[in-house]
């Protein structure tokens, strides 16, 4: 299935991560089937049950814990794998739409997986660099 997904013509992925189990997942997956036919053939609506030992890996994938869960995170599989968080863990339809369509419009920035910056980052000779700090430092 995961050949399937990710090789397919649709490169822009929201993926719904939530426990099968959970009380929350009829309502939540109902709301999310209801956003989905909005991005139909822009963006693929996918759903990983926290509950199937196998995407664990998935989960950590994306640098989320099953605490986190019911959440959403977007992928796109350009020519670099970008990722993108919301900026709320609201999974109501209006802040799902809401945050697909700040993806595509651009208008919300890539999710970096990165430590915090140290408060002594630049207080020696070798600094500190974080994915928080690099673009702004290195270049």
């Amino acid at each position: 299935m995961a050949q399937k997904i990710f090789s397919g013509e649709i490169k822009n992925h929201l993926l719904l991560f939530i426990s099968a189990s959970s009380d929350q997942f009829k309502p939540v997956l109902d709301d999310y089937r209801v956003v989905a036919p909005e991005f139909k053939g822009k963006v693929l609506f996918i759903y990983i049950d926290i509950d199937n030992d196998d995407n664990l890996r998935i989960l950590e994938f994306f640098g989320m814990k099953t605490e986190d869960c019911p959440g959403v995170r977007y992928i796109s599989l350009g020519d670099d794998m970008t990722k993108y968080r919301p900026e709320t863990a609201d999974l109501s339809i209006d802040s799902v739409k809401g945050f697909v369509q700040s993806v595509l419009d651009g208008s919300i920035k890539p999710h970096l997986m990165t430590e915090e910056i140290p408060e002594d980052w630049d207080a020696k000779p070798v600094k500190v660099l974080v994915g928080k700090n690099f673009a702004d430092v290195a270049k």
